[in-house]
């Protein structure tokens, strides 16, 4: 994998997100939402990706986590977390079809009455293994276009705002 599909996947395997950020702003206001997302990855982030550096760097093998957790406290506690992590990451998977589901709800309510959100959710289930099966080459291509898909309405809002901004100097310059 070449780097610009590294980081594309990279991207949406670490920055999705917990489920119901949406509702911070919301419910917390501006100014508590902003101080959240600032603290968070000092308190969380930071002391983690520090702890998985320096525990790679001093035990490369592969498996990360569980062999750590073996090599540090056995077999048995290794076996627990490997576990752990395999019913981690399913609940997690879980969600995003659920959570596709929810949104597309929310765009075409109709599209997702009765049975039909749920076809939508297995839809999104193998089109998800379909995309993995084809590769690591594939995915990070993929993310690497989804990636696009998803900062340009930022893109065209910036855009948007840069022109009014200049259109709105434009006139400024004119009238003075």
């Amino acid at each position: 994998m070449r780097l610009l599909p590294l980081i594309g996947a990279t991207y949406f395997m670490v920055s999705g997100g917990p489920y119901g950020i949406e509702d911070i702003i919301g419910k917390a206001g501006y100014g508590r939402a902003m101080l959240l997302f600032l603290l968070i990855p000092l308190v969380w982030s930071l002391p983690t990706s520090l702890m998985v550096g320096e525990l790679a760097a001093a035990i490369p093998e592969e498996g990360g986590y569980y062999q750590w957790v073996r090599r540090a406290l056995g077999p048995f506690w290794g076996f627990q977390e490997a576990w752990l992590s395999l019913a981690a990451s399913i609940f997690d998977m879980a969600i995003y079809p659920v959570t596709f589901v929810l949104y597309l709800s929310r765009i075409a309510p109709t599209w997702t009455e009765g049975y039909r959100g749920t076809l939508w959710a297995l839809a999104v289930v193998i089109a998800s293994a379909v995309w993995n099966l084809l590769g690591a080459k594939a995915v990070g291509e993929g993310s690497v276009g989804m990636f696009c898909i998803l900062l340009s309405p930022f893109a065209i809002l910036v855009a948007a705002a840069l022109g009014k901004a200049f259109a709105g100097h434009a006139i400024q310059s004119k009238v003075d």
